[in-house]
């Protein structure tokens, strides 16, 4: 997982303005939590429990857990004809869970309940895979 991918990608991003009405309305309308991270070999969902997410209009991130509040960027970018549905970057750190899920992730699903995301960069050898679903 590398952040500086997502920062050199910047300039070939879909713009939050273009996404699709529907889309942009989901993702930045709800509070998410992680319901399931697998990150290369074994699965570290239990180290986000108690946090929740907000994607905000213009590309701001933020991240609660209880006191602490965190704040990143995240961004969709459709510059790869290999993910038709873009890809979620999400840059955002503070400490070592964060560190951990900043990324570059295949959009799968991205509705008002959920966001799925894969990625595949280490060649095929290792998969991750990011869940969210919307708190209640």
């Amino acid at each position: 997982m590398t952040v500086l991918s997502a920062i050199v990608l910047v300039s070939c991003t879909k713009k939050l303005d273009n996404m699709s009405t529907q889309q942009k309305e989901d993702l930045v309308s709800n509070s998410w939590r992680i319901t399931y991270f697998w990150d290369n070999d074994h699965e570290e969902t239990n180290d986000y429990n108690g946090y929740s997410f907000e994607f905000k209009e213009g590309g701001s991130l933020v991240a609660n857990k209880g006191s602490s509040t965190f704040t990143g960027t995240w961004f969709i970018d459709d510059s790869s004809d290999n993910h038709p549905n873009g890809e979620l970057v999400i840059n955002i750190s503070g400490n070592d869970e964060l560190d951990e899920i900043n990324d570059d992730g295949n959009i799968l699903e991205l509705d008002n309940d959920h966001i799925y995301l894969q990625d595949d960069s280490q060649g095929g050898t290792s998969i991750e895979e990011l869940k969210f679903e919307k708190t209640n």
